[in-house]
């Protein structure tokens, strides 16, 4: 039997094997064997759009070139990982936002320059704002930014989230989660947002050092279940897309809690706690 003489059902399966690697967030999909033939490329095309890797500024401004010249193909987009600057990444969104299209998921580094997606100086809405995630995660950087810097980025972070309905999964870079504001020390405007978010089921963040209300007020979301902390794990070595972060044990923050100075204060409030520890 010719290969083109199977369901496409098979074929499909077929090529998801041939197309997708291993782990889509550090490797670029093969498009070869969609080059075989016009049936092979109507396909798989929509399981080569469906996961999209930013690995570099020229790879960025491919796609984004590609989406805008053919936004049909941004319906097929579920999943998009960014490691390139935020310009790259602010260019894809705006393709995506400008197509009406939504992210299951966006996963992207924090990276110098931070800076708006009104890329024209117009009023149209910042593009991360515009496009719908149900998961995010905003992984930490090298660079350690200055204060006023994390602010802004919690900022925009905040006012997208507070526009996406569907957000379930969180997890986020604790620099601007525990940002509090000084000298009142109230919670981060993203921990404020994030407490709104009217799907939120998960959050994972770091263990804060010290009292910081933004978990707290996270906490009061009643859709949230559960929240995740992390501590730096112990070994030096560790993949380039691993986070250099381990869950901690709820067994373990349970038996801190009266040592451990952030713990010593979270114990004091009940579903706070109960998030912590939920299975």
């Amino acid at each position: 039997m010719q290969l083109l003489n199977l369901p496409e059902e098979l074929l499909l399966s077929i090529l998801e094997h041939a197309i997708v690697p291993a782990d889509p967030r550090v490797s670029l999909p093969d498009s070869t064997p969609l080059l075989a033939c016009r049936a092979l490329h109507r396909i798989g095309l929509p399981v080569l759009y469906r996961t999209l890797l930013l690995i570099s500024s020229s790879n960025a401004e491919l796609v984004c070139h590609t989406l805008l010249e053919r936004p049909s193909l941004v319906r097929h987009v579920c999943h998009l990982y960014s490691r390139v600057s935020t310009l790259g990444l602010l260019l894809v969104l705006r393709a995506i936002g400008h197509a009406k299209g939504s992210l299951q998921t966006l996963d992207f580094h924090l990276n110098i320059p931070w800076m708006s997606g009104r890329l024209d100086g117009s009023e149209e809405e910042e593009p991360l704002a515009a496009v719908h995630v149900r998961q995010l995660t905003v992984r930490q950087g090298t660079v350690m930014f200055p204060r006023h810097y994390v602010s802004r980025i919690a900022t925009v972070l905040a006012e997208a989230i507070e526009r996406w309905p569907n957000l379930e999964v969180v997890e986020i870079e604790p620099r601007i989660l525990l940002l509090t504001s000084v000298p009142r020390e109230d919670p981060s405007p993203l921990a404020l947002a994030l407490s709104r978010s009217p799907s939120l089921r998960f959050l994972r963040t770091a263990l804060p050092p010290a009292w910081d209300p933004s978990l707290l007020a996270v906490s009061e979301n009643p859709s949230l279940k559960r929240i995740v902390l992390t501590t730096p794990r112990l070994s030096s070595v560790s993949d380039r897309i691993s986070s250099t972060e381990v869950d901690v044990p709820a067994a373990s923050l349970i038996a801190k809690k009266d040592d451990h100075p952030w713990l010593v204060e979270a114990q004091k409030y009940h579903r706070l706690m109960r998030l912590l520890v939920a299975p």
